[in-house]
């Protein structure tokens, strides 16, 4: 299979994926931090959620540093040309969560 002529869009999850080995104890800094670096290196979409998903925050999955809320309230503001992105996953996230993202961009 080839790639050439064809159009790849990059979408980077290691906001997410990489809260687990932090056990979800980002900080807000390191958050926008890296997702600015992203930015910065032109990568087009940047997922940004606990690291199961929006309304992952619980006995079972780990309470993060921060909210989800305030995690995607302190990127979005900074990014120049990237856009966020949020795993929601069924039977842990719900639509308030969904409408919660997509209100704040």
């Amino acid at each position: 299979m080839t790639v050439k002529g064809k159009k790849i869009t990059v979408h980077d999850m290691t906001l997410r994926d990489g809260m687990h080995p932090k056990r979800h104890q980002m900080t807000l800094e390191q958050m926008t931090s890296i997702a600015q670096g992203l930015d910065a290196a032109g990568i087009p979409l940047i997922e940004v959620t606990h690291g199961d998903g929006l309304g992952g925050s619980s006995v079972n999955y780990g309470f993060p540093a921060h909210t989800d809320e305030e995690y995607l309230s302190a990127v979005i503001p900074t990014l120049k040309q990237a856009k966020v992105s949020a795993l929601l996953l069924p039977g842990i996230g719900t639509v308030d969560h969904l409408k919660m993202a997509r209100d704040l961009g």
